[in-house]
């Protein structure tokens, strides 16, 4: 099955909607999507929200490789 492409962008928005979806998640979270060599992509949290009420790191993990399955990111 082939990946969707997608711009990083949309990507962040996608991941933090999911995220929004779990209790316990902070608010105002912020999340950047950045290529990588390996699987294409990965999400990365923004430090200020791992420090003031981290997202559990599985729920993040789970997140990132359901969308990794999906979405593939358009690089230009």
């Amino acid at each position: 099955m082939a990946k969707e492409r997608i711009s990083s962008a949309d990507l962040a928005w996608i991941f933090v909607e999911r995220l929004k979806a779990f209790k316990g998640c902070p608010s105002g979270v912020a999340v950047a999507i950045v290529p990588d060599g390996k699987s294409g992509w990965l999400a990365v949290a923004k430090k200020q929200n791992r420090n003031v009420r981290p997202i559990p790191r599985e729920r993040f993990n789970q997140i990132q490789r359901s969308l990794q399955r999906v979405y593939e990111l358009n690089v230009h």
